[in-house]
């Protein structure tokens, strides 16, 4: 019992974690769509997964980014957590 009680506790941590992981690619995504749109490109010109391999690129170039998403995990709805 003692097992199922700590596995438990261990799942909003995870979520979190997630949830900010899921949050900073969408930030890296956007800021891969915004420096092509000021290069005078379209971002629907290339495909979704060249898009998100620049933003692991960018992401892996901005880790502040995932900080900051950690920050603000407190606007995830306690059902979620």
């Amino acid at each position: 019992m003692a097992e199922a009680t700590s596995s438990l506790a261990q799942i909003p941590t995870i979520r979190i974690t997630t949830a900010s992981q899921v949050l900073a690619m969408l930030r890296a995504r956007n800021a891969v769509k915004d420096a092509l749109r000021a290069q005078g490109l379209k971002p629907t010109h290339y495909a979704a997964r060249e898009i998100t391999s620049w933003a692991r690129v960018w992401l892996e170039d901005h880790p502040e980014l995932i900080a900051d998403d950690v920050a603000y995990d407190h606007f995830i709805p306690p059902f979620c957590a």
